[in-house]
């Protein structure tokens, strides 16, 4: 999950503000750095009552993973959302390592043709409702307007970004050092 996601579940399990509005009324979700607006009911897990009792269960299993832990490993680069990753810190006081975007970390073709071939299955298997065309549709429209140049170089930025965490010396590369470090630790105190 991204540090976005850590720190709006842990607010909202917190704070119970979903629970005091109907499915699809908005509100505003306590305690972030910016103001996000929601709805119930497109809340992921058990804080949506209208999912099936499969999502909620892995919903509170994942939040009761979550009780005991020492801290949480993101997906993400801390450049990417550092006010939630600083947040989530704040509000629980874990420790959060970012360690990605973890696919930038093996630049092998084979490696990302797996990938792809598993997130085709994982389509199919799921049944993704959109359709590749829709999506391709709404993407080129977006690039094609006015702002599109301007969305394609905040992408580009990003993707640098992203690509000097996963490096020696960048962001994430150092969160997992730190980890290590940390694993070691913890090991050294508790033998």
């Amino acid at each position: 999950m991204s540090s976005f996601s850590l720190l709006c579940f842990h607010n909202l399990q917190k704070s119970k503000v979903h629970e005091k509005v109907s499915e699809s009324e908005p509100f505003v979700v306590p305690g972030l750095p910016d103001k996000i607006e929601l709805t119930t009911n497109k809340l992921p897990g058990d804080f949506n009552p209208g999912l099936s009792e499969d999502f909620k269960t892995l919903g509170r299993k994942m939040r009761e993973g979550d009780v005991g832990a020492y801290g949480v490993i993101v997906n993400s680069f801390e450049e990417l959302g550092q006010d939630y990753v600083e947040g989530y810190r704040r509000a629980t006081g874990k420790k959060v390592w970012c360690v990605g975007p973890v696919s930038l970390c093996n630049n092998e073709n084979l490696d990302k043709a797996e990938r792809g071939e598993k997130a085709s299955n994982d389509e199919e298997k799921f049944g993704v409702l959109v359709k590749k065309e829709k999506i391709r549709e709404v993407v080129d429209k977006v690039m094609n307007e006015e702002q599109g140049e301007e969305i394609k170089k905040g992408a580009r930025r990003l993707a640098e970004k992203g690509k000097k965490a996963v490096e020696e010396g960048g962001s994430s590369f150092n969160n997992i050092t730190w980890l290590i470090d940390d694993i070691i630790q913890q090991t050294r105190d508790h033998s």
